[in-house]
């Protein structure tokens, strides 16, 4: 986040909320950051901002997976998503440039990609997401 957020100030053409100052306001409304559609939807709310970038990253073995999304706070849809995986650290500043480019298109030409409503941005965000290597093992295997 720390590296998206870099990038973005440094492009300078969207406004972003500072971090503290969010942290701050959402604690005293009693809100909490994560990747539902709907607590996104209030949050935008509170904070008086437009859009709001929302979802969960997850460190799994030697890689990072991101699952995020786009919210339209007026519209009250999610208008774009992405599903990304990082080899690391290096690979996060390589390639969060170009994210923050894409990102920031996005809020900047409104690009509804048409999800109906918070409410079933839950059932979509679930339907986008990505499988790569995956494995099964049992608890207990039998010969």
């Amino acid at each position: 986040m720390y590296a998206l957020i870099s990038a973005l100030e440094k492009k300078g053409t969207i406004g972003l909320v500072p971090r503290r100052e969010m942290e701050d306001i959402l604690f005293q409304a009693g809100l909490e950051q994560g990747d539902c559609p709907e607590m996104a939807l209030e949050i935008g709310k509170v904070l008086g901002i437009n859009f709001v970038l929302f979802g969960r990253i997850t460190k799994k073995v030697g890689r990072i997976e991101t699952n995020v999304s786009l919210l339209d706070v007026q519209d009250g849809r999610v208008i774009k998503s992405w599903v990304q995986m990082f080899a690391g650290r290096e690979d996060i500043m390589a390639r969060i440039p170009s994210f923050a480019e894409e990102l920031s298109d996005a809020i900047l030409n409104g690009a509804h990609l048409a999800v109906p409503s918070a409410a079933s941005a839950v059932q979509e965000t679930q339907s986008q997401v990505a499988i790569e290597n995956l494995r099964a093992k049992s608890k207990e295997e039998t010969n």
